[in-house]
């Protein structure tokens, strides 16, 4: 079976479920851009500078999240406690 492929430590929530964009120089611009996520307008960018609701984040990295538990989940639901398929 291959392995998953890692995602970046920035995809992933923290435990408090919250993101810290507090810092103004890395996520706030002067000029409103679509949000990747929704499309409304924002002034928030993301870690990778790319616009973004900070909510539209915090709810697809959720899911994001709660996907990679359910495919590990799953994988492990089909093989044996020898590791076999």
């Amino acid at each position: 079976m291959p392995r998953a492929k890692l995602l970046a430590s920035d995809e992933f929530l923290p435990a408090s479920g919250v993101l810290d964009w507090s810092d103004p120089k890395r996520h706030w611009a002067q000029r409103p851009r679509p949000c990747r996520f929704c499309k409304g307008p924002t002034c928030l960018r993301d870690e990778g500078g790319r616009p973004s609701h900070k909510t539209c984040a915090e709810t697809y990295r959720a899911r994001r999240q709660a996907h990679t538990v359910q495919v590990y989940a799953q994988r492990a639901q089909l093989t044996d406690d020898d590791g076999h398929a």
